[in-house]
């Protein structure tokens, strides 16, 4: 893991980045979390649907079509 950005009343609240990562980290926590994983997406060339899958999503995805090699998921 290069970084982590969380926040909410389960997880806590952390951003942890290298220096290249964290302007982006940064901006994107000020954002309501839709907008942060979304603005998140666009710089790491996600498409903004996959990138807002939430966790349930991705279980119900993996059991029943299985998912590609590589998922990239904020949780």
């Amino acid at each position: 893991m290069r970084a982590e950005l969380r926040a909410g009343p389960e997880l806590g609240t952390a951003l942890k980045a290298p220096a290249d990562l964290a302007p982006l980290l940064a901006r994107a926590q000020a954002l309501p979390p839709e907008h942060a994983v979304r603005a998140l997406a666009a710089r790491f060339g996600l498409h903004p649907d996959h990138a807002l899958l939430g966790f349930a999503d991705l279980l119900e995805a993996d059991e029943e079509e299985g998912l590609p090699e590589e998922v990239v998921y904020l949780e």
